[in-house]
């Protein structure tokens, strides 16, 4: 057996247990280096014990014909090939229809990259249920772990996130995560085993391809040791991350049949840490599948701590939640309602659908620079306003200023009575805040969609 062979089986017994002849196991195989070096190393490894391995490989269709199916019919064909030299193995091609990946992604309002990732899974859970498999290995390694970590802490992570990736997750299990790619290599050399290589991978535009091709040259050469380091620090944090999941499971999140709902005196019981954590947590359960923002999150919990009355209502996307005496309710938003606040963050252009209409974020043709615009229309009548993404878009509070023409501030409260605005209507006026720097200063009050004026503070 060779030493690479040996590390594969150690990372697979502290993965499962000793006795392996008792399981079943999968492997998903991409046809690049990693996952074809683990594909030999188990079957030279299981085969001996008469155990079968089962493989399955994805054809996403998100690259040009020649390359993906390319890559499909090279697995199939080693797989037979290993087959002709008596290793126990059956393979199976998973083939996901043209543009679905693109539909799905376009449709979740997500990454391409993250919408295969979200299909290959579906395509793995279903190969794991058809061949009652025990375990579906991964061709993860330290230097994915390395990268993977860099990404997380570079995009501000949470603690349970920057435990990096997880050797046991579920059915899934990944045996190379203590095998460096060099050795991955150098073991391919000795078999004289040919792989494919997926020319995104020298994409830079791509975070994982920026880290691996340019930020990790550079800390290999001017920070001596930083690779352990990063590794040690993301043990800790998993440790933490476990800990933190076991107090969520704790928590009890009710489903009811309109979503979710959280008991408010236990709610505002928990520490600071755990508060963002259970509101994700009842978000997805009532079917949120987008990422919430942290500072929608703290919008809520700092509502919860101002209020002596708790009762109020707030929406962002397409989910909703509810203060009221004693409960917190999740649910998908229920257009027909009135008499709620509305926070949503635009990061993107696009049309949005909240309480007052639909909102229109645009790259304004003619204007120097490609200025963004925010329109709300209502049948004749129009506000408009130059804004910088990322921007909230919320409700008015009671305590909300604005900036006038020489440069003091004055309420908005104020503002709506010069204006004799019914309270019928002020739920359903937009402002406009700033998401970045310290102030996050509101920069504009509309209004003239419904009648009255727009208040616009000039830069």
């Amino acid at each position: 057996m060779y030493k690479f062979e040996e590390k594969v089986l150690a990372g697979l017994r502290k993965c499962t247990a000793d006795k392996l002849s008792e399981y079943k196991f999968g492997i998903a195989v991409s046809g690049g280096a990693d996952s074809v070096a683990l594909l030999n190393a188990l079957v030279n490894i299981l085969s001996p014990l008469n155990v079968k391995l089962y493989v399955i490989t994805v054809n996403h269709n998100i690259r040009p014909e020649e390359e993906t199916a390319g890559d499909a019919a090279f697995v199939l064909e080693l797989c037979k090939n290993l087959e002709r030299n008596g290793k126990k193995l059956e393979a199976e091609l998973v083939e996901l229809e043209k543009g679905l990946v693109f539909s799905y992604a376009k449709e979740r309002q997500s990454g391409v990259e993250e919408a295969a990732r979200t299909l290959r899974y579906e395509a793995f859970e279903n190969f794991i249920e058809n061949h009652k498999l025990d375990y579906l290995c991964l061709a993860h390694n330290k230097n994915d772990q390395l990268e993977t970590l860099l990404m997380r802490y570079l995009s501000g992570a949470s603690v349970e996130a920057l435990g990096g990736i997880r050797a046991v997750r579920g059915k899934y299990i990944r045996p190379m995560l203590d095998i460096e790619r060099s050795e991955i290599e150098e073991y391919l050399k000795i078999l004289n085993c040919s792989y494919r290589t997926d020319k995104t991978n020298f994409d830079a535009q791509y975070l994982r391809n920026k880290i691996r091709l340019k930020l990790v040259p550079f800390l290999n050469e001017n920070f001596s040791g930083w690779a352990s380091s990063i590794l040690n620090a993301g043990e800790r944090y998993r440790l933490d991350g476990e800990y933190i999941e076991e107090a969520l499971q704790a928590f009890p999140l009710e489903k009811t049949e309109g979503g979710v709902q959280i008991s408010l005196e236990a709610f505002l019981k928990l520490p600071a840490a755990l508060k963002s954590r259970v509101l994700i947590k009842a978000f997805n359960l009532a079917g949120q599948t987008k990422r919430i923002p942290q500072a929608f999150l703290n919008d809520v919990i700092n509502s919860l701590s101002l209020s002596d009355t708790f009762r109020f209502k707030k929406i962002y996307g397409q989910m909703e939640i509810e203060c009221q005496k004693s409960s917190l309710f999740i649910k998908k938003y229920d257009k027909s309602e009135t008499d709620l606040e509305f926070f949503v963050i635009i990061e993107n252009t696009g049309i949005y659908e909240l309480p007052f209409g639909s909102l229109c974020v645009f790259n304004k043709e003619g204007t120097e620079g490609g200025k963004i615009s925010a329109l709300i229309s209502n049948n004749d009548l129009k506000s408009e306003l130059e804004v910088s993404l990322p921007v909230i878009v919320r409700s008015i509070r009671p305590d909300d200023e604005i900036e006038t023409a020489d440069r003091k501030m004055k309420k908005i409260t104020d503002i709506l009575n010069d204006w004799k605005v019914p309270s019928t209507d002020k739920m359903f006026l937009p402002v406009f805040q700033e998401l970045e720097g310290k102030e996050q200063k509101i920069t504009g009050l509309l209004g003239a969609f419904l009648g009255y004026k727009d208040w616009i503070v000039k830069v």
